[in-house]
């Protein structure tokens, strides 16, 4: 029998139209809050576009076997083996190696609760909403909180004790140079650690009454039959590896080169020419100025739609009245979100580069052309549909 109960609710029509008037404040400061968003996202994509622009420009290749005195403050890309004398050293389990880094990954076996919700308009305004709580075993990284569960009897989880950490050597070089953490941070080629039975056997000695090692990982609990509270124990590496930097030279160090509109501190694997270095940065911050642009016309759609909402509410009281209206509202938000939007960027634009500024406010006053020919066209539809049958 699957370990799950169902609630059933009513949300009068009353109550729904007070929660629309509501969320018109919340719609507002969502549809505000988006320009500043996208405005910010701009800038943030035209430094990057200098500031990769002036280090492409910059940039020297340089040997990694010895120190040029006159490469010193400049911008360098530099390729060899990350290799360190430190031990990488888990204090608490004792697990310790030569190596750029050790992760220790502790996971719990918990209950987790799942939430289905299922909304049904009825006339007369008011909603029925079915919800099903379903709970089932997972093990996971992050504690989960039980005492929020709809139900939490039967299903209670334990304080976690341990918690996933990562160590890392301080003292990582390229050849005679030494790497500072804005570097060291960006090497995350993790691969599984086994552990043996000298891993164990370091073990503190209280631990070693709580623990197994079972596989590839120190076990609480009975590894075959695993309980609720029971903690699993892994680990993974990051042996000496082959790495191209391109950082500014101080000396026998390879730290952030700092320009007028940003910061250069690349990491690729392997032997990664400055070049594609600096095409894989572009990528990377053209991928997140289109996510952030998303995000903010989803936020200007969703503000603008709260707002309209209590029209919607009011509509609800004839269910398919309410379905035609939230359309409508969700067709015309779009489209405003569309053409501020592309306006916001243009102006955020047309301050660096004037012709991509102007090229967007075209695209904007196309957007709001067909998008007022759409709903145009969407109206004369449903006007000549109902009218008289002859």
């Amino acid at each position: 029998m699957a370990d799950e109960f169902k609630e059933v609710t009513t949300n009068s029509w009353g109550n729904r139209i007070g929660s629309s008037f509501k969320g018109i404040i919340f719609g507002i400061l969502l549809f505000i809050g988006a320009f500043p968003l996208i405005f910010w996202n701009e800038g943030r994509s035209i430094d990057s576009i200098k500031t990769l622009d002036e280090g492409r420009s910059l940039v020297v290749d340089v040997a990694s076997e010895q120190v040029d005195p006159s490469h010193n403050g400049g911008l360098v890309h530099i390729f060899g083996n990350a290799i360190t004398n430190d031990v990488v050293k888990d204090q608490f389990f004792g697990v310790q190696e030569n190596a750029l880094k050790l992760k220790r990954t502790v996971e719990m076996y918990q209950w987790k609760q799942n939430k289905d919700s299922k909304v049904r308009e009825n006339l007369g305004g008011s909603e029925t909403t079915e919800t099903t709580y379903s709970y089932q075993k997972i093990w996971s990284e992050e504690p989960i909180n039980s005492a929020q569960f709809k139900k939490p009897e039967g299903h209670e989880n334990p304080v976690m004790p341990y918690a996933t950490e990562t160590y890392s050597a301080t003292n990582i070089t390229i050849g005679t140079f030494k790497l500072t953490d804005p570097f060291i941070n960006q090497i995350n080629t993790f691969e599984n650690y086994p552990l043996s039975l000298q891993n164990f056997e370091a073990m503190d000695s209280d631990l070693k009454k709580l623990f197994v090692l079972s596989g590839n990982s120190f076990f609480h609990g009975d590894p075959s039959n695993p309980q609720i509270g029971a903690i699993r124990v892994s680990y993974r590496i990051i042996k000496p590896t082959q790495i191209s930097v391109v950082g500014k030279q101080a000396d026998n160090m390879i730290q952030t080169y700092y320009t007028k509109n940003g910061n250069i501190n690349l990491l690729g694997l392997g032997n990664v020419s400055a070049e594609s270095m600096f095409g894989s940065a572009e990528s990377e911050s053209t991928s997140i100025t289109w996510a952030l642009r998303l995000m903010s016309f989803f936020l200007m759609w969703i503000g603008l739609f709260m707002v309209f909402g209590p029209m919607k509410t009011l509509g609800d009281t004839v269910p398919f009245i309410g379905s035609i209206l939230g359309v409508g509202i969700g067709l015309v938000a779009g489209v405003v979100s569309l053409v501020l939007s592309f306006a916001t960027i243009a102006i955020a634009w047309i301050v660096y580069r004037p012709l991509i500024g102007i090229l967007l406010f075209v695209l904007a006053g196309g957007f709001l052309f067909s998008g007022l020919n759409i709903i145009k066209g969407r109206l004369q539809t449903r006007e000549l549909g109902s009218g008289p049958i002859n």
